[in-house]
């Protein structure tokens, strides 16, 4: 219990401002979910209702009730939902097009080229150049390796 007689006037003020402060977070609490519902259920007033909670939302964080950084991360929530919910709606007209359109045709697939041979060679040139040969060249240059090689002996 408080000795002097300021500090028994100091809890009178701090249980004044506890409960403003709470009816305050009471409020947006509940302007959160009836913005939140109003973006599910895509009501008509969604606009007005989001911009009164962003609107009240900026009032407390001005007076210090909440902190100005959870204001903005409360805010930007609100924001996502309703751009992605905008977005959605956007979304539907051209899911009905794209589903009376003609089906795409697909595109052939093409082969690889083999890489040119250059003249003066490194390390690792040859090491990419031999990556990038198919497996059918590979075979034939074993192929005429050892033709040469059994012309050589004979």
């Amino acid at each position: 219990m408080a000795n002097s007689k300021s500090a028994k006037a100091y809890i009178k003020v701090t249980k004044r401002n506890y409960l403003r402060n709470s009816a305050q977070k009471s409020k947006i609490k509940t302007l959160i979910k009836l913005t939140t519902d109003a973006i599910e259920n895509k009501s008509e007033d969604v606009k007005e209702v989001l911009q009164n909670t962003l609107k009240t939302i900026d009032k407390v964080a001005g007076k210090g009730i909440i902190h100005k950084k959870k204001a903005s991360r409360l805010k930007s929530k609100l924001m996502t939902q309703y751009n992605k919910s905008l977005k959605e709606e956007k979304a539907k007209p051209k899911e009905a097009k794209a589903k009376e359109a003609k089906p795409k045709t697909t595109k052939k697939s093409t082969a690889k080229k083999p890489t040119e041979k250059k003249t003066s060679k490194t390390k690792t040139e040859t090491k990419t150049e031999v990556k990038s040969e198919t497996k059918t060249e590979v075979k034939a240059k074993k192929k005429e390796t050892t033709k040469e090689k059994s012309k050589k002996t004979a």
